[in-house]
C-alpha cells in the first residue's frame, strides 16, 4: 500500500471531520443545557438543537467507521464517504473547505484500491 494514497488521505480526512463534528456536538450540548437551566420558555430553541445533533450524531460515528476503512483500503467505503461529503457543505465555511478536498481526495484515488490490488 502507497503510503501517501488519496482514499489514504480522504480517510484520514474523514476521521478529522467525524472527531470535529464530534467536538462541535459537545459543545452544542452543553450550550443547550445551560439555555434550558437559564431559559425555561425557550423550547423551540432546544428543538432545533436537537434537530442538529440528530444529524450530527449519526454522521459522526458514520465518519469514524468510514475513515477508518479507508484508511484499511475497504473498497466499500468509498460511496458513504461521498454522502458524508455532501453532508459536510451544510456547514460552511469550514465544512465546504473539507468538502472540497474530500471530493479530490476521492476522485484521484477512486480508482486506487481495487480487488486486484488486496490479497
Amino acid at each position: 500500500m502507497e503510503t501517501n494514497s488519496y482514499l489514504l488521505k480522504a480517510g484520514r480526512l474523514v476521521t478529522f471531520m467525524a472527531w470535529l463534528n464530534i467536538i462541535v456536538s459537545i459543545i452544542i450540548i452543553v450550550i443547550m443545557s445551560n439555555n434550558d437551566m437559564s431559559m425555561q420558555n425557550n423550547s423551540m430553541a432546544s428543538n432545533q438543537y436537537v434537530i442538529i445533533l440528530s444529524i450530527a450524531i449519526p454522521s459522526s460515528i458514520l465518519a469514524l467507521f468510514v475513515g477508518k476503512a479507508l484508511k484499511n483500503t475497504k473498497t466499500w467505503a468509498k460511496a458513504p464517504a461521498v454522502f458524508l461529503a455532501l453532508l459536510s457543505f451544510i456547514s460552511p465555511p469550514l465544512g465546504t473547505i473539507i468538502a472540497i478536498f474530500l471530493f479530490y481526495y476521492l476522485y484521484k484515488g477512486w480508482r486506487e484500491f481495487t480487488t486486484s490490488d488486496i490479497n
